[in-house]
């Protein structure tokens, strides 16, 4: 029990590292903190709120991937595209392993923990869009 306890604690908080990582909060992790830390709190509710913010990012993702399209040469574009096709097979793999390796394992607090890898993953991947975009638009 104690275990649980320490790893629902560590994972209400990865949002909040990952924020103070960038130096700001994103008003998605906001939102994502206030929904786990909110009125449900089992593991539906927690997953829930891992969902939401998985869209949020994957949303954020395909606007940054859609406006660095809009502003590269045709090289670029190119690069990009495969790029980003290479990391959708990326985040397909790695859930497909993290779901593997927790299938057989007791208790529901692995599914939380596999949801949250994706938030984290597809979180990373919009900042790193966001960068690229934020520096091609200083040319």
């Amino acid at each position: 029990m104690r275990k649980l306890l320490f790893f629902l604690i560590v994972l209400s908080i990865q949002p909040v590292v990952h924020a103070q990582h960038f130096g700001v909060e994103h008003p998605i992790d906001s939102i994502y903190i206030a929904c786990i830390n909110g009125e449900d709190q089992s593991t539906h509710g927690m997953l829930q709120c891992a969902s939401k913010a998985y869209d949020a990012w994957f949303s954020e993702v395909n606007a940054s991937f859609l406006m660095l399209l809009n502003i590269s040469d045709e090289n670029e574009k190119i690069l990009l595209q495969k790029a980003q096709q290479d990391w959708e097979t990326f985040i397909r793999s790695e859930f497909d392993y993290s779901n593997t390796m927790h299938q057989n394992m007791a208790g529901s607090m692995y599914k939380l923990f596999d949801a949250d890898i994706m938030v984290q993953l597809v979180k990373q991947r919009a900042m790193q869009l966001r960068l690229y975009l934020d520096t091609k638009q200083m040319e």
